[in-house]
């Protein structure tokens, strides 16, 4: 096993053994017309299916797992990605951050694509920075810096305009399979609509990547790509951990 997953799942063993308090469990449960990671296509432009799972302790402690389908084309046996993340979440309503160590597995066999970041974000009213580090993205051992900017207007209680403005930083050329960069800028702007446990919305995604000639230009987003998902959010409840201490006392 990759030593940073080995490392990935001590954590969350040590995490869970020093918890004493409940823990709000909840999850996700979405379709997507295009499985799109900073402009780039997970799924050569087909539907994808994807579930998530949080644990979200009273300290700020949290842990997740969440999976999707992917299809890379021939020559590729990985049919689904899924995320395991420890982390950390503080601050008020205003001004919060968030850590956490995330870990990408790719089943059946991983092709080669496992790799960890280390994420770390800052929001301030409703505006998100994130900057996430690797030391191999994607196994390819090369390193990354991928830096986003979240924002969501809300428009009134049930629609929203989300965005997000990104740039990914590689130290050496990196091979997407559909084109390659050593640094490259995306944009995405939504229109959402929720109610209830429910939450739709449709996005425009373009990026800066430049197509292999003769592949389809939105593989990469080259040109202006629509994606449009479908959510459904639901809470399993809060459950109480109990904590178990070793007696290192001695009489």
């Amino acid at each position: 096993m990759n030593k940073n997953f080995s490392v990935l799942a001590c954590m969350s063993l040590l995490a869970v053994s020093a918890q004493a308090s409940a823990v709000e469990i909840s999850g996700t449960v979405a379709v997507t017309s295009d499985y799109l990671v900073d402009g780039v296509t997970q799924t050569i432009n087909d539907p994808a299916l994807q579930l998530g799972f949080t644990a979200a302790f009273d300290s700020g402690l949290y842990m997740y797992v969440w999976g999707s389908t992917v299809d890379f084309g021939t020559g590729f046996k990985s049919n689904a990605e899924t995320d395991w993340a420890i982390g950390y979440a503080g601050g008020g309503e205003n001004l919060s951050y968030d850590v956490a160590l995330i870990g990408y597995i790719y089943l059946p066999n991983g092709d080669g694509f496992n790799f960890a970041e280390l994420s770390g974000a800052i929001t301030a009213y409703d505006t998100t920075f994130k900057a996430l580090l690797s030391n191999s993205y994607a196994g390819s051992g090369i390193a990354s810096a991928r830096l986003k900017l979240n924002h969501s207007f809300a428009i009134n209680d049930s629609w929203s305009v989300p965005l997000e403005l990104g740039y990914n930083i590689f130290a050496d050329p990196f091979d997407f399979g559909y084109a390659i960069s050593d640094g490259y800028g995306y944009y995405k702007i939504g229109l959402g609509y929720s109610i209830k446990n429910w939450s739709f919305e449709g996005s425009w995604n373009q990026s800066s990547l430049k197509a292999y000639p003769g592949v389809d230009k939105k593989t990469v987003s080259e040109d202006v790509n629509f994606v449009f998902m479908i959510t459904y959010a639901f809470d399993i409840g809060k459950q109480t951990v109990v904590e178990e201490k070793a007696d290192m006392t001695r009489d």
